[in-house]
């Protein structure tokens, strides 16, 4: 979709005096910030691990989980984070990329015997940070490993089950419309 310059757009008002633009269609009342995967979180899902080990995981439990209901204990995710080790599982994240490529630069442009020390620094505390990658973005792991096991079980509306229960718009809409007063603020003139 294209976007219009704010001074091409005009005004128009609802029948409740309401302010609304033209030229890119509708603005969302609340602002939802986007979030962005980890870099362990995108590597698992290229890799096809989660994908494998929502398999493995339906294979062990065939009774299907109430999906509305399903989350990933913390003994589950334990023992994903074991799988994962066994099957060699490496990645690279954007930060390791560039601090490499600092140290490639530093070296050409003769600069890597004043900075080696803070380099070398540099390097350890992001492969130590790197190591509890799997700790620290658990709750996106796991909420991506239960939409891949609902998948498994029932496919694409299994799948949607599980993540209507956890998408920020959705959760943020249901919130707004269970609270009249504000939703009905929304919707008069501003």
């Amino acid at each position: 979709m294209h976007k219009f310059a704010d001074s091409l757009k005009v005004e128009f008002k609802t029948k409740a005096g309401r302010k609304v633009y033209d030229g890119g269609g509708l603005d969302p009342d609340v602002k939802i910030e986007e979030e962005y995967l980890g870099a362990v979180t995108v590597a698992l899902i290229n890799s096809g691990l989660l994908f494998d080990y929502a398999s493995k995981f339906c294979a062990e439990n065939p009774a299907q989980p109430d999906f509305k209901q399903f989350k990933i204990s913390d003994k589950e995710y334990e023992k994903l984070t074991k799988w994962v080790a066994e099957q060699n599982f490496t990645y690279a994240t954007l930060l390791e990329k560039d601090t490499e490529d600092l140290m490639k630069i530093a070296k050409q442009e003769k600069y890597y015997p004043e900075i080696e020390s803070q380099l070398k620094d540099l390097k350890a505390k992001i492969t130590s940070s790197k190591n509890n990658d799997l700790i620290n973005y658990k709750k996106e792991i796991s909420e991506i490993l239960e939409e891949q096991i609902a998948f498994h079980y029932a496919l694409a509306q299994g799948q949607a089950e599980v993540s209507l229960n956890k998408d920020k718009a959705i959760t943020e809409a249901r919130h707004l419309l269970n609270t009249p007063a504000q939703y009905k603020k929304i919707l008069s003139a501003e």
